[in-house]
């Protein structure tokens, strides 16, 4: 019968693993973030858009009208 007091432990993960994956979580979130707040600058950019669209719609619309006018 071996005596299992002489037999090497079982592996343990390496805790630079785990310090990788940390470290790699990080990453992923700090791209995150920096991907939403390049979403929000578009959005942004989206709704200016949309809003200077909307003025030069009445505007139109209100030179249109004048025009049926005369």
């Amino acid at each position: 019968m071996p005596d299992k007091a002489n037999e090497p432990l079982p592996k343990a993960p390496e805790l630079s693993e785990a310090t990788q994956a940390i470290a790699r979580g990080r990453e992923l979130v700090k791209d995150a973030q920096r991907l939403r707040e390049q979403a929000d600058r578009q959005i942004e950019e989206v709704q200016a858009t949309i809003e200077q669209s909307d003025r030069v719609l009445d505007r139109s619309q209100q030179l249109l009208g004048d025009r049926k006018r005369e």
